[in-house]
């Protein structure tokens, strides 16, 4: 995708609120990924860290083991207003792919 290109994206739309177009620059964008999410907040905001998890055991000096830390890469704030949005984005998002797929998609332990 092109910088200020239209978009397919699944935009949730709150009810009542006005349709409009919208266009996106990616001009900035930057990509990661993630396989670890942790969310916190304030009585206005929410923080969500995104990291990465590799499950690598290690040995320390006294010979014990412990797994690599997880590497925070990315924390996005947000409010609470803008929280509802991705949560109704991304199950929208669930659906679309359940139904597509065939298949739940099933929370990893």
């Amino acid at each position: 995708m092109t910088p200020s290109q239209p978009s397919n994206a699944i935009v949730p739309v709150l009810p009542n609120a006005l349709a409009r177009p919208l266009e996106l620059d990616t001009s900035s964008l930057h990509t990661s990924y993630s396989n670890f999410i942790r969310v916190a907040g304030t009585f206005e905001e929410l923080l969500i860290d995104f990291g990465f998890h590799s499950g690598i055991i290690m040995a320390t000096p006294t010979g014990q083991t412990t797994t690599e830390p997880v590497k925070i890469t990315n924390r996005v704030i947000m409010s609470f207003a803008t929280a509802k949005r991705l949560f109704l984005g991304l199950q929208a998002a669930f659906a679309q792919h359940e139904q597509t797929q065939r298949a739940e998609i099933k929370e990893e332990k």
